[in-house]
């Protein structure tokens, strides 16, 4: 199998042309609905973003916090780091990446990158995200520049004004919102865990990436069993599980000899293929949930306004087989593609850079198939306003 991290499709069939418009599949598209188009409101909702601490070269996670539970079903929320202190260069890279965490592991989302700041949309069809007191709902990464003051700041925000939360009754929750500050100081950070996300087998390693790490560090995985720590250099920690583990958001923490300590959320920061051609969807950090499929099926949006994108993520420790076809409303198949994807890799792509002469007529729908279980998740994107809205897939 192909393990180049360059996205080529291995073989294609076409036989784009129209057919009855008669769809014998059902589909529910959860869109979210714009803030202003959200009737009644219910109880208040309490968002911070917590402080952050990291030295010059290390990373932060932006966190956002509820202080009190609240089940949340849709909604929007925009966080960015705002203008550094004493007109100083900016402390702060650009993002890395976003994770949301639920308790079931069934939130999903869409995160447009725009300069410093990134606007999510996301989708808990259970509720139970913003449920978990001792998570955060939302994580961002960020670097922290070499070349950063010591004692330098800088805010860490959520726009009030373009994020809203809905509950499962349909009603949007007043929010009180906190905004936090990020302090270049310290001397410990951790930058990734791998493998961050996924089913992770007992006796497998478990590497923690930051820096100031020192000999004799202690790794604690929040309700996770270690079998052994091992010091790598100041840079690295490997610890060895000693059962199945889910690491999507689990809690890790580093704890150095002098007291100094870390912490971070762990989730899966697979290595992109490439990138989109839409640069929309460039922009675009797919959030998914940690179910996985080897079968399912999507329904492009039938607005000429929009384009949908696929993302697919591979959380195994080998390579997976992909096919991508698409079938008229009569299941006859008008066009396939298939390719692998690596061990660890995603890809986000507007489905006519997976099949090149996409042309749906109306009642069509796409099955994806994978020879090893992936996360997938569609994206339905306007242009026209930047937004990218998540869709899950339809389990085949």
């Amino acid at each position: 199998m192909n393990k180049h991290l360059v996205f080529s499709p291995l073989t294609k069939v076409s036989h784009c042309r129209g057919v009855p418009a008669t769809l014998g599949l059902m589909c529910v598209l959860s869109l979210v609905k714009s803030s202003s188009s959200i009737g009644q409101v219910a109880s208040e909702i309490y968002p911070r973003v917590l402080d952050e601490q990291a030295p010059p070269g290390g990373l932060i996670q932006l966190k956002v916090h509820l202080t009190e539970p609240r089940p949340i079903t849709t909604g929007s929320g925009s966080v960015s780091d705002g203008e550094p202190s004493q007109g100083a260069q900016a402390p702060l890279g650009s993002m890395q990446g976003v994770a949301l965490f639920s308790p079931a592991g069934d939130v999903i989302g869409a995160a447009v990158a725009s300069g410093t700041s990134v606007s999510i949309r996301f989708f808990s069809p259970t509720g139970t995200f913003g449920t978990d007191e001792n998570s955060p709902i939302i994580a961002v990464s960020i670097p922290v520049s070499p070349d950063a003051l010591p004692g330098q700041t800088e805010l860490l925000t959520l726009d009030p004004n373009s994020s809203y939360w809905v509950a499962p009754s349909g009603e949007t929750y007043e929010q009180e919102v906190v905004w936090g500050k990020f302090t270049v100081g310290g001397s410990v950070s951790i930058s990734n865990i791998d493998p961050g996300g996924g089913e992770v087998p007992a006796g497998s390693t478990i590497s923690v990436s930051g820096v100031g790490f020192q000999p004799g560090a202690l790794v604690q995985i929040e309700g996770v069993e270690l079998e052994s720590t091992q010091y790598v250099d100041p840079t690295r920690l490997d610890v060895v599980l000693a059962k199945q583990t889910q690491m999507h958001g689990k809690r890790v923490t580093v704890t150095n000899n002098d007291g100094s300590s870390a912490t971070y959320y762990s989730y899966l920061r697979a290595t992109p293929v490439g990138q989109s051609a839409r640069p929309l969807l460039a922009a675009t950090f797919p959030l998914f949930a940690t179910g996985t499929f080897t079968s399912a099926f999507f329904i492009p949006p039938g607005d000429s306004a929009l384009f949908f994108g696929l993302a697919l993520q591979n959380p195994n420790a080998t390579p997976s087989m992909v096919e991508i076809a698409l079938f008229s409303s009569s299941y006859e198949l008008l066009e396939s593609s298939s390719f692998s994807l690596p061990s660890e890799a995603m890809i986000t792509r507007e489905i006519s850079e997976y099949l090149p002469g996409f042309c749906p007529p109306a009642g069509s729908y796409l099955r994806v198939l994978a020879d090893a279980p992936l996360q997938m998740l569609g994206l339905v994107a306007n242009d026209a306003d930047r937004s990218v809205v998540p869709v899950q897939p339809i389990s085949g």
